[in-house]
């Protein structure tokens, strides 16, 4: 298969083996992944502030020779035909033909994380050349406590160019290899398929009432032209600028703009805002000059504070997070610099809101020294910092090093808002036993009982560079990356003598998942402080790095997007296919 890229006149291709699949999105929450075989992959759309599923997939038989990325739709070249992909602002997607052909739609209407098999109900109709497919989901005996009670309906209208599509009652099977891969059952699923049509394409479009759906594919084969004209382009051998553009267009497909904008963590199946994953990624909505934008994610998620800390996800879990809150801080910080340096703070903030800003600062501040601080240190409970998952008894609970940064850096910021010399006296105490704690020679330890060595020292040193004179930072990052640094150009979770190191990704079975997994933001946050702390002595560590995060972002997974992670024995794209603060970073 051969994967193209193409941006302001240039482009960049490569013939791959395997599968390769996209991501379109609408802005709205809605998204369409289709090219790797998931129950998460198909057409999404937010309907009343839900994910529903809507098509499992579009059929046209021949395989896959190339796939376009044109960024605001993908062409794919197949055996026959050329196919057209886009997603307009609003809940309908739109596919076009450069020829008649035979396809078949496969509807799957769900909530993305709903697997019941039973009471999924579809009618058919059909009205002025539309067809109409309307999804009721009832509750079955067989899975759940009551009988036939309407859980929702969904409205379906299908606008084909050409002969209209009939749903007469067939269901197949699906088998999704990319879930058996990842040990994420279930991994076959009934879907309902039309029968066969010729057509040159179709328009999509679903709502809560069939009116909606009318009145979108009518606007739609109104005003959108479906053509293949294609755009002159000449072959670039400079990756780079392209790999820049499809990241930053990747993280835009995860930005849901309303009157509080969110950030998905990931897709297909990362559609929450996370806090931390929020915050660790607006550094490059900061850098692209989106302030309005960034200013509204600051303003809005006050809200989400509870008792002077962030949850770890919105609406919260059970699993609190030790470090949302202060990379909100440190991100708020990096912000109100970058203003002031341009003139433009008061542009911005008014006086109102920066105090109230202060004073969830303060606030927080409180809440740390209250509750979570003992022995001079900052202490987290199990699982709750950005290595979230539990295996073999390690889970990270205690005194850990990025944690403790994330409050000097807070404490430090205090000092700069408020002018008072208690928060500056506050962290000149609190620094020096972060040292003692962790400083062991020339190891930065984890946690201060734990000399497991983590890629968590590259956060604490992007976060706190003070922390440590730069010989001291260079003699501690020299071992670790001799501990973590993989081949291909990623870094380990976890050092790779240790027991509990797992060389290939066990999905959703956590043994790897932090305990060897590369992680692509991680990788690319420990370029960064390469980077800054001496470019030259780290130069093959950087460019190694970059080469496997342009890889993986231009030819791997999702085309155009950087995935989630890696197994660490080799190369792979892992976890979510399209990752924000991969991306970000």
């Amino acid at each position: 298969m051969l994967v193209v890229h193409s941006s302001g006149g240039s482009a960049v291709s490569k013939n791959v083996s395997g599968d390769r699949g996209f991501l379109l999105s609408n802005g709205l929450g809605g998204f369409l992944s289709l090219g790797i075989p998931s129950r998460y992959s198909g057409l999404h759309f937010a309907l009343d502030g839900e994910i529903f599923k809507i098509l499992d997939d579009v059929c046209l038989n021949g395989a896959v020779q190339s796939i376009h990325n044109e960024f605001s739709r993908i062409t794919r070249q197949k055996e026959n035909a050329r196919e057209l992909f886009f997603l307009p602002a609003t809940n309908a997607m739109i596919y076009s033909l450069d020829s008649f052909q035979t396809i078949e739609l496969h509807l799957d209407v769900k909530k993305p994380y709903d697997n019941r098999n039973w009471g999924r109900n579809y009618a058919f109709s059909r009205e002025k050349g539309i067809s109409f497919v309307t999804f009721t989901k009832q509750t079955d005996i067989r899975e759940d406590p009551t009988n036939g009670e309407v859980e929702y309906s969904i409205h379906i209208a299908i606008s084909v160019i050409g002969r209209p599509c009939k749903f007469q009652g067939r269901w197949i099977k699906k088998k999704y290899a990319f879930d058996i891969e990842r040990n994420s059952g279930p991994f076959e699923r009934y879907v309902f398929a039309s029968e066969p049509f010729d057509c040159k394409g179709f328009i999509l479009a679903a709502g809560k009432t069939k009116e909606e759906c009318i009145s979108l594919c009518k606007q739609l084969r109104t005003h959108v032209h479906l053509d293949f004209s294609a755009i002159p382009v000449k072959q670039d051998e400079n990756l780079l600028p392209i790999a820049l553009r499809c990241a930053s267009d990747a993280l835009s497909k995860l930005l849901v703009r309303s009157d509080a904008p969110r950030l998905y963590a990931g897709l297909p199946w990362f559609f929450q805002p996370w806090q931390r994953d929020t915050f660790i990624s607006l550094k490059a909505l900061m850098l692209q000059k989106q302030y309005q934008l960034v200013k509204e994610f600051f303003i809005s998620s006050l809200a989400n504070f509870r008792g002077g800390m962030l949850p770890n996800i919105v609406p919260p879990s059970a699993i609190g997070s030790a470090d949302a809150t202060g990379w909100y801080f440190f991100r708020f910080g990096e912000f109100l610099d970058m203003l002031r340096k341009e003139g433009k703070l008061f542009d911005f903030f008014t006086i109102s809101e920066i105090d109230s800003l202060v004073g969830c600062l303060k606030s927080s501040f409180s809440a740390i020294t209250e509750k979570h601080l003992a022995g001079g240190l900052v202490h987290n409970l199990a699982q709750e910092t950005w290595m979230d998952s539990g295996f073999g008894g390690d889970t990270r609970h205690g005194a850990r090093i990025e944690i403790q940064v994330l409050f000097a850096s807070l404490t430090g910021l205090l000092y700069r808002l408020t002018d008072d010399a208690m928060y500056l006296h506050y962290q000149q105490e609190f620094v020096p036993p972060i040292k003692n704690a962790f400083l062991d020679g020339t190891c930065l330890k984890d946690g201060s009982d734990d000399s497991t060595i983590r890629p968590n020292i590259f956060i604490a040193a992007y976060l706190f560079p003070q922390l440590l004179s730069k010989q001291e930072w260079m003699s501690c990052l020299d071992l670790a990356l001799d501990k973590l640094l993989l081949p291909w150009g990623g870094i380990s979770t976890i050092d790779k003598d240790s027991l509990l190191y797992a060389p290939e990704h066990t999905g959703e079975n956590p043994a790897s998942y932090h305990r060897g997994d590369s992680w692509y933001w991680a990788n690319n946050l420990c370029a960064i402080v390469l980077h800054r702390l001496d470019k030259v002595k780290y130069q093959s560590y950087i460019n190694a790095i970059l080469r496997a995060s342009t890889e993986d972002i231009l030819y791997s997974g999702y085309i155009g997007c950087h995935s989630e992670l890696s197994s660490a024995s080799h190369q792979t794209a892992g976890g979510c296919l399209n990752q924000a603060w991969s991306n970000a970073l």
